[in-house]
């Protein structure tokens, strides 16, 4: 996964959108075939969607995601901004109650 995933920036940077949409196109019938099997969903949120980069291509690509990645994907990224602030006021917590002896 982290070969297509670094593949697909290549692509992206240089404006191959066929070929990113081909990408594209076989993750989200990998993920289809693959319900319920969460192994296949889970690879493709946390070793592709996770840190994927639009490059500033952000609507564009929106656009060739088509709709069952761009669900992943935005669900990806709440669980993403949920982790960070719990982390943010365990942080906040920890430091309001002072230095630990």
């Amino acid at each position: 996964m982290g070969d297509l995933y670094r593949y697909t920036q290549a692509q992206i940077s240089i404006g191959q959108w066929t070929e990113v949409e081909r990408v594209f196109r076989l993750l989200d019938e990998a993920y289809t075939a693959s319900r319920p099997h969460i192994e296949i969903e889970n690879a493709i949120r946390v070793s592709f969607l996770e840190y994927f980069e639009f490059q500033g291509h952000e609507t564009q690509l929106r656009q060739l995601l088509g709709p069952s990645l761009t669900v992943l994907y935005d669900d990806q990224m709440r669980y993403m901004k949920d982790l960070a602030r719990r982390a943010a006021e365990q942080r906040a917590a920890a430091d309001a109650e002072g230095p630990r002896r």
